[in-house]
């Protein structure tokens, strides 16, 4: 994995910017683990239970982490054939080149004309445009496609900021990776208080004379919210709408969840109290289960100097 760059960030809490404590760096770090994991092998996923004095913060500063990974990682962008291996019935998204308008739609079967595969494209949104559509490679080309519904001509003009962020953390191509990868990160936790915590947390650089919120960087989104997000927010009783590279839950009724989260790497926060015989008794078979020969390619994911406030468990299982 490319360096992260984390040295510059900075903390602002009343226009005063203060370097990162321990933990905050930790979450970060460890978030950033759990993304680059998920990346590294499909046919494990890492499970990690981190057990920390206070919950709020560091949670989201895991799922940042996350997201920071998520942007170093990225390689290509939406290509032709992936959209020609889209089955029937998916839903896509996609603009032209400098135009407004965000288009939605669904796929259709493929068709072959004059020794050229066509994919056919039923559009639902925008209605005045509703209709139906036939991409070719070259048509493909013409346009940006995203997993997610795409931003609004206003939203880019907030995404400036976000571009020379990423930028400046070592994402090369961080404008291309804000329009069209998906999310990278979900939140199983408590949204209202959760969005309260992050109010509190302005993040800049060094050199930055911007700061920036924990959640405008996340780009958070609720679960069930088709815009565009790098990060959604669902609660433990809400309805899982896609699949991410990691899931985080935060707490005792998130981690009732665990067994409806069928892919990723899995990050369980608890507080220091909250540790019940649940949690160890899974945490004992995830033992019996690990593989240690999956853990050996994560090696080169440096996770040196985490403060003995932050007690982290973790095993490498098969996916089921």
């Amino acid at each position: 994995m490319k360096k992260l760059n984390l040295e510059e960030l900075r903390i602002s809490i009343n226009g005063c910017k203060s370097p990162l404590p321990d933990w905050a760096s930790a979450a970060i770090r460890l978030g950033a683990y759990a993304r680059y994991a998920s990346n590294k092998t499909e046919e494990h996923r890492l499970l990690l239970c981190c057990v920390v004095p206070c919950r709020d913060v560091f949670t989201a500063l895991l799922g940042l982490g996350a997201v920071f990974a998520g942007s170093i990682l990225f390689q290509k962008s939406f290509s032709w054939d992936d959209l020609k291996s889209l089955k029937p019935g998916t839903e896509i998204f996609w603009k032209n080149k400098g135009d407004n308008y965000n288009y939605r739609g669904v796929i259709e079967p493929h068709v072959e004309m004059e020794r050229q595969i066509l994919v056919p494209v039923n559009i639902k949104k925008p209605q005045k445009k509703a209709g139906r559509w036939f991409f070719s490679e070259s048509k493909f080309s013409d346009c940006i496609f995203s997993e997610e519904n795409l931003p609004s001509a206003q939203t880019y003009e907030r995404f400036k900021d976000l571009v020379d962020f990423y930028s400046s953390i070592g994402c090369e191509d961080s404008s291309k990776w804000l329009e069209t990868a998906g999310t990278e990160v979900r939140l199983i936790t408590n949204n209202s208080k959760f969005r309260q915590t992050l109010d509190k947390w302005l993040i800049t650089t060094e050199l930055g004379n911007k700061t920036i919120s924990t959640e405008h960087l996340m780009i958070l989104r609720d679960e069930t919210d088709s815009t565009f997000a790098k990060a959604r927010l669902t609660h433990h009783l809400g309805k899982f709408v896609r699949e991410c590279p990691v899931t985080i839950l935060d707490g005792p009724l998130a981690f009732q969840c665990i067994s409806d989260i069928q892919f990723g790497s899995l990050v369980v926060v608890l507080e220091i109290g909250e540790l019940s015989y649940q949690h160890i008794d899974l945490l004992s078979n995830a033992r019996s289960e690990h593989s240690e020969e999956i853990e050996a390619l994560l090696n080169d994911f440096n996770l040196d100097n985490i403060p003995p406030s932050v007690e982290i468990t973790g095993y490498c299982l098969k996916m089921v």
